[in-house]
């Protein structure tokens, strides 16, 4: 596993005038390593969906669920994670299915 990547929970707040901001804070410093990516998803009208879709793989945690947000420091990019799956059903390893922010 050769990337590192700031796990991030989404927050948020209501600002003074009772707008709601949102965010996300760091939890942690976790290891992946990028198994696949796609570069563009399309709809049925033809229309590009995603930027990207990448499959990373990282030790299980327990506290990875989708919705939570992996933010790369070296290039600056976040990712939202969309899927978590346990690989081989152990708690060893954990398969994240995450598309750019």
């Amino acid at each position: 596993m050769r990337h590192v990547y700031m796990l991030q929970n989404p927050v948020s707040a209501r600002d003074a005038g009772g707008g709601l901001n949102s965010g996300f804070e760091d939890v942690e410093d976790i290891w992946c390593a990028v198994i696949s990516n796609r570069t563009s998803i399309y709809s049925a009208t033809g229309q590009r969906d995603m930027k990207g879709n990448y499959v990373l793989r990282t030790r299980f945690r327990s506290d990875l669920s989708a919705g939570q947000a992996l933010y790369d420091t070296v290039k600056q990019r976040r990712f939202i994670i969309d899927h978590v799956v346990d690989e081989n059903e152990r708690g060893e390893y954990a398969l994240l299915t995450v598309r750019l922010n």
